[in-house]
């Protein structure tokens, strides 16, 4: 896999052998882990705080948005009540 940008990746051919990922979507898919990892970082927060419902709703929010999110989905499994 290599990174190029959106206007070399519209120059590439169909049939190329190589997975091209553009740089827009690299940058995306680094905030979207950075978020993720807030909403579990806030929900543990939550938890020390004794406030289970907002910590349920931030794990929750992270297994949505990515439902292979193990963190959030351990956390969220081990909530009281």
């Amino acid at each position: 896999m290599y990174f190029t940008s959106a206007a070399a990746l519209s120059k590439k051919e169909n049939g190329s052998k190589h997975k091209v990922i553009t740089l827009r979507r690299l940058a995306s898919l680094v905030r979207r882990t950075y978020f993720l990892e807030a909403l579990n970082n806030l929900g543990l927060t939550y938890v020390a705080q004794e406030n289970f419902a907002e910590a349920a709703h931030c794990f929750w929010n992270a297994l949505n948005q990515k439902p292979d999110y193990q963190d959030a989905a351990l956390k969220s499994k081990t909530l009281p009540g």
